[in-house]
């Protein structure tokens, strides 16, 4: 059995360490700041802590209209008559009353022009149910002109005043994402992103435990805690016994490690950030890389639990077994009440031929040019070569498997998982359409192994290290 804390509103980690909930805000923010005393919107918007705190309000109560108490009650935001829907209730006189959204010349945007404006950038490509992925090119384009347009507005007031209205809107991962890439693009704001897992609890945790939870902190009361947390036993598993699989039933179905996968994609595969910030971590050197030693190291983990538990290491899911039927199926049981999240995959379902052709066709267009010695990236030749004991290629090689670069080898890893996520041909996403969720799925592992084999092949294309990579003269150890 293992034992996690269920935190029913979720925590920040102040500068000292501690754990406070996200509205409580602490002296100890920093050695040099002081608490605010005074929740009014000019003053939170005033200060960098406090446009902070504005932003990451909007992660709780995430299926709740935006005026509901937050932040432990302190916070209840209301738009101004221009941008707020009939039913926004009459503020009060505690509310947190926003202002207008404004052009430079200052002139003030109201609802209608706000709505044509999402419209236009969303194009209605994402409506409220449809579930909003990473893995999907179009999806990821416009989080980038939905955040393009937010970061524009000419101060902060107006773009979070828009970014509340925009809300309604918006399907939940949506919202999110925008929020996080925010975080990430502002400078006038913190940089503390919440736990996944705190944000959104029905991704991680079955809605039976849920809602037990809820109902034990309604009548608990946990004087040791500021957060309201609940011990809670967790044994999670969605595969029967007599299937060999379940026995990696704690690793896969860790809400920490597939928080850990959905953070990774969410930071460093955000190339706007990128471009915008030299600094963000989606701009480090060898990003490409790292893509491939992340997804390496968490391959070897999955491996050496496979072993710990009786289990062969994962074998790769690849262009033989692509027109095979698929076994285990798989389903996370993850939803709120009796209505599923995620679709589940029947045993024995079967890629579509013409899916299989789609993904063979990216594969053969990289390895032919892996086979030459170079990658074409944006028009340019990127030669493939070890050179002072560094690899050249392999970051690039990274780019355009995940395809955080477009390039003229398709979308290899991302198109895999949508693929995968589609293959119980019917209504909804599987767990493997998302990386919040996808590590749950046993496939996951085996579609990684196949991924990491075309960057093991293209490691072998190099040959065995000689001494002259491995050694450093004049260097000694005694």
């Amino acid at each position: 059995m293992s034992e996690f804390i269920i935190i029913l509103s979720y925590l920040v980690i102040t500068a000292s360490g501690n754990l406070s909930p996200c509205g409580k805000l602490l002296s100890d923010l920093s050695s040099t700041q002081k608490p605010l005393s005074n929740f009014s919107y000019p003053i939170l918007s005033s200060t960098k802590h406090g446009r902070h705190l504005l932003l990451i309000s909007l992660l709780e109560e995430l299926h709740q209209p935006y005026w509901v108490p937050r932040s432990g009650g302190n916070l209840m935001l209301f738009l101004p008559l221009s941008l707020a829907p009939e039913d926004q209730p009459p503020p009060p006189s505690a509310g947190q009353k926003l202002m207008e959204v404004m052009r430079g010349d200052g002139t003030i945007v109201v609802r209608d022009e706000v709505i044509a404006m999402l419209n236009d950038k969303e194009d209605f490509l994402l409506l409220l149910d449809e579930k909003f992925t990473r893995f999907r090119e179009d999806h990821v384009e416009v989080v980038k002109r939905l955040v393009n347009m937010l970061i524009s507005q000419v101060s902060f007031d107006s773009m979070f005043s828009m970014l509340v209205m925009l809300k309604e809107f918006l399907s939940i991962e949506l919202f999110m994402d925008c929020i996080y890439s925010l975080i990430q693009r502002r400078k006038d704001v913190g940089f503390i992103i919440p736990s996944a897992v705190s944000v959104q609890p029905e991704d991680y945790f079955p809605s039976d435990l849920l809602e037990g939870v809820l109902r034990r902190g309604k009548r608990q009361a946990v004087p040791w805690a500021t957060g309201n947390m609940l011990p809670v036993n967790y044994r999670y598993k969605t595969l029967p016994d007599d299937e060999p699989e379940s026995r990696m039933w704690y690793f896969r179905e860790d809400p920490m490690v597939n928080a850990n996968h959905f953070h990774w994609h969410q930071v460093l595969s955000n190339d706007e950030v990128m471009k915008s910030d030299p600094m963000h971590s989606s701009n480090i050197d060898r990003r490409g890389e790292m893509f491939y030693f992340m997804h390496h190291q968490l391959l070897c983990r999955a491996n050496l639990e496979r072993l710990s538990v009786g289990l062969d290491v994962s074998k790769p899911y690849g262009p033989e077994e692509w027109g095979q039927p698929l076994h285990p199926g798989y389903d996370s049981k993850l939803g709120v009440g009796s209505v599923k999240k995620y679709a589940s995959r029947p045993g024995g379902a079967v890629m579509h031929a013409s899916d299989a052709r789609k993904l063979s066709k990216f594969e053969e267009l990289l390895q032919n040019d892996i086979n030459r010695g170079w990658l074409v990236v944006k028009g340019s030749y990127i030669k493939l070569e070890y050179v002072d004991g560094v690899d050249r290629g392999i970051s690039t090689l990274g780019d355009v498997v995940e395809s955080y670069i477009i390039s003229k080898y398709g979308d290899l890893h991302n198109t895999g998982h949508t693929i995968i996520s589609n293959l119980h041909k019917g209504r909804g996403d599987g767990v493997m359409a998302t990386p919040n969720v996808a590590i749950r799925d046993p496939i996951f592992s085996r579609w990684h192994k196949y991924i990491d084999d075309i960057f093991l092949g293209y490691k072998n294309w190099f040959g065995h290290y000689t001494d002259q990579d491995l050694d450093f003269p004049g260097v000694s150890i005694s």
